[in-house]
């Protein structure tokens, strides 16, 4: 008697349509916008009257800064604890403010729909794979990273000197966000995001001071642009840049 192959075997291991590695990905850049949005709002409150809260906000971006990239790489403890952290930050909104639990009760359905769909993804052969990244680059990478978190954070305590400050107080979140966007592409050794980066460090700091020359002075925003142009001509200079 012959047998009947069983294909149907195959397709039951992946119970939804996305490999892990997809749904890491889009986990980690939830966690790190939502990480720049908490660090930006809790600076935006610093001069208010909810200045003694803003510590309560600032922290718990700090934690997701830190998770995303072990989310990133697929790490599911740093999933369920970005989970549990974003559940105890909407317990405490609303407790404190029980009108406004809709504003943040998004975030815990997201995360947790996110972690059980890595847990039910299919395990692909590339999930595994950690693409390989020269030291220079990492470096690079992950000063960018942070570099981007900074931007975002510190900007709007600064705006109160510039005209438009809550224009420019967006601009400080949407520069983290691409700045946090192509540290990806940095770690991967590509000379434009490299290049963009330098760019619009470069960019951000003669904007501050055509509007205030102040900025001059200030060296948080002179030293992103000195190590930016530092390292992307060591990364260009010192190796090859590994081809896509």
């Amino acid at each position: 008697m012959s047998q009947v192959p069983l294909e149907g075997h195959a397709s039951v291991k992946g119970r939804i349509p996305f490999s892990r590695r997809t749904v890491a990905r889009a986990y980690a850049v939830v966690a790190y916008a939502f990480s720049l949005f908490l660090v930006w709002m809790a600076a935006m409150a610093a001069d208010t009257h909810a200045a003694a809260w803003s510590i309560f906000i600032f922290l718990p971006g700090v934690v997701f800064a830190a998770l995303s990239p072990h989310i990133w790489s697929g790490s599911r403890w740093a999933m369920i604890v970005a989970f549990f952290a974003v559940a105890v930050l909407d317990i405490a909104v609303t407790v404190e403010t029980p009108g406004d639990w809709w504003l943040v009760v998004v975030l815990p359905v997201v995360c947790g729909a996110l972690t059980l769909a890595h847990i039910a993804a299919e395990s692909t052969s590339d999930d595994s794979l950690v693409p390989q990244a020269r030291v220079a680059d990492q470096v690079y990478a992950a000063l960018t990273y942070m570099y981007g978190i900074l931007v975002a954070f510190i900007t709007p305590y600064h705006a109160h000197n510039l005209p438009m400050p809550p224009v420019l107080s967006g601009y400080a979140l949407i520069s983290g966000l691409v700045l946090g966007a192509l540290s990806f592409f940095i770690w991967r050794g590509k000379v434009w995001a490299m290049a963009f980066a330098f760019l619009l460090t470069l960019a951000q700091w003669l904007v501050l001071v055509s509007l205030n020359p102040v900025f001059w002075t200030y060296g948080v925003y002179f030293a992103g642009l000195a190590v930016s142009a530092l390292l992307t001509l060591t990364c260009v200079l010192t190796a090859r840049v590994r081809s896509p």
